[in-house]
């Protein structure tokens, strides 16, 4: 299934800035990549992809390759594949969660899935490339979020209405069981299952933490009494303490008619 457009009930509050930034710097980092392999070799990859193993054998290196290889991507359809998924979930996700904490999200989604690929396969030699786990995070973000929103999807040559839960789900069960029947790359064909799992869990995780909290209730300052005059049912004139709002001219006593019964009558 592919998703075709997010049917969104009302417009976007500002633009997605950040999902702009990121598919421009996959753009701009698999252009580098290509000219990177021209001149050369594939081998020059090794030095910017994940590798599982180096967690245990070169952690810094390790650490700086998780942030560069979740910019760089196996070929056109993998790069393609992964911003649009981004470009169509992204959005919202941003929407709600601001530039700062969708960013965030991202990042922290295309750790944990590098994260995890390692747990499951920590001496795994096959490099790992690609936006997929941090995807899985901003899908993870868009379900915790819009569980009920329309996606319209293609399904061989029809285009579907499918809840964003149900598409999603979807999504999730398949890597999950690709991933327990392979675990490692190399048994899985070349495809990272448990970084899209592991990006997947740290999302729904992380949408909670990142969700921007309400702003405190300000503190309510009580109105001071004040002295009003009101009228009794045959004109008599009366003091009462009562209290008035802040917005009320302080200068100006209030006169209020109190009723036409027996005083007083309520």
């Amino acid at each position: 299934m592919l998703p075709v457009r997010e049917v969104r009930p009302r417009p976007l509050s500002r633009p997605p800035v950040v999902v702009y930034a990121l598919v421009a710097l996959n753009l701009v980092s698999f252009i580098w990549e290509l000219g990177l392999v021209a001149t050369e070799g594939k081998r020059s990859l090794l030095d910017w992809a994940f590798t599982p193993h180096t967690l245990s054998t070169a952690p810094l290196a390790a650490a700086i390759t998780i942030f560069t290889s979740m910019f760089l991507h196996g070929g056109w359809m993998h790069l393609l594949g992964n911003l649009w998924f981004l470009w169509i979930f992204g959005p919202s996700v941003e929407d709600v969660l601001g530039p700062r904490r969708f960013g965030a999200l991202y990042l922290a989604g295309g750790v944990a899935a590098a994260l995890a690929q390692a747990m499951f396969d920590p001496l795994g030699t096959t490099p790992m490339l690609g936006a997929s786990g941090a995807i899985g995070g901003v899908l993870a973000a868009y379900v915790s979020l819009y569980p009920g929103r329309r996606i319209d999807t293609l399904f061989f040559v029809f285009v579907l209405p499918i809840p964003a839960l149900f598409f999603v789900l979807e999504w999730f069960v398949m890597n999950l069981f690709r991933g327990l029947g392979a675990l490692s790359v190399a048994q899985a064909g070349g495809v990272a299952w448990w970084a899209h799992v592991g990006g997947f869990i740290a999302g729904l995780l992380l949408v909670r933490l990142l969700f921007p909290r309400n702003p405190s209730t300000p503190r309510v300052v009580p109105p001071r009494p004040r002295d009003v005059e009101v009228f009794g049912p045959r004109g008599e004139r009366y003091t009462a303490r009562t209290f008035q709002p802040s917005d009320v001219d302080e200068a100006a006593p209030r006169r209020m008619p109190y009723g036409d019964g027996a005083w007083p009558n309520r």
